[in-house]
């Protein structure tokens, strides 16, 4: 089954960016039938062999998809956002003032779909060093947290024994 379905991606000669712009169209068309758990239970495993014979990064794929079914919650037909709110909202609030009311952020999750996008172009290397600093960075900032912490300890318990002292004469 997936042989077939690589064959089929990759003797359709699709760049890099089409067989991506397929497969998030598939995510958010399923996205807006189903649940969250269903889109990936059924595409994950469909898809990680495509984009890792494509040199897609999954990880960047796998943000992108979640901001991609976000997206789909908010569209119909489903559209299970609106229907929560629908259920909150006041009574002479309809279904389409809450549909058009639900585009702008529509607008902004595509905007930040793109960002994703442009951002996962970058060399994977680059981001992973940008990820080691700030790994590095974050454990001597937990370091010296701790040393504090262990300096106050000391304190509290000086002060606790020198309390002790002078109460007993």
């Amino acid at each position: 089954g997936n042989a077939l379905i690589q064959d089929m991606v990759f003797t359709a000669g699709l760049p890099e960016w089409g067989i991506l712009a397929i497969l998030i169209l598939i995510v958010f068309l399923a996205g807006c039938i189903l649940d969250w758990v269903s889109v990936v239970l059924i595409t994950l495993p469909i898809f990680l062999p495509i984009l890792a014979s494509a040199g897609i990064d999954t990880i960047w794929f796998a943000a992108i998809m979640v901001i991609v079914i976000q997206t789909s919650y908010l569209t119909p037909p489903m559209a299970p956002s609106i229907f929560y709110l629908s259920s909150i909202a006041p009574k002479d609030i309809s279904f389409g003032d809450m549909y058009r009311g639900v585009v702008p952020f529509i607008l902004c999750q595509l905007v930040v779909i793109k960002g994703a996008i442009a951002l996962a172009r970058h060399r994977r290397a680059d981001l992973a060093g940008h990820l080691k600093q700030f790994i590095r960075a974050l454990g001597n900032h937990l370091a010296h947290l701790h040393a504090v912490e262990a300096g106050l300890y000391r304190i509290d318990a000086a002060r606790h024994q020198l309390a002790s002292f002078s109460a007993f004469q």
